[in-house]
């Protein structure tokens, strides 16, 4: 089981939901971010550690992301030098998923 399928299990028993949204295909429909404006999402990009993936909470802010919360103890969040890869949103009370999540 992967992450994404065991973060919409987590999401799922505790009666909500989430969204990943892939962020660098040519294809993506910034329709799907605006609906999520000043919503916290887990954002994934480039470690300014390494040459590896890494995740931290951003709030969704206009054309781009606030970083909010690195669980890495330095801090650092993301290579803003590199695109990010994915967000994913938290959809929380059925009337939230009615209104946000469809």
């Amino acid at each position: 089981e992967g992450y994404e399928a065991a973060i919409q299990k987590f999401c799922q028993e505790g009666g909500s939901d989430c969204i990943k949204i892939a962020l660098q295909t040519s294809d993506n429909d910034s329709s799907a971010l605006e609906r999520y404006n000043g919503n916290l999402c887990i954002l994934r990009g480039k470690s300014p550690r390494g040459d590896f993936g890494h995740v931290v909470v951003a709030k969704r802010v206009g054309d781009g992301f606030e970083m909010m919360h690195d669980p890495h103890p330095d801090g650092t969040f993301l290579d803003e030098g590199e695109k990010f890869g994915w967000c994913m949103f938290f959809c929380i009370a059925k009337i939230f998923y009615m209104q946000y999540c469809l």
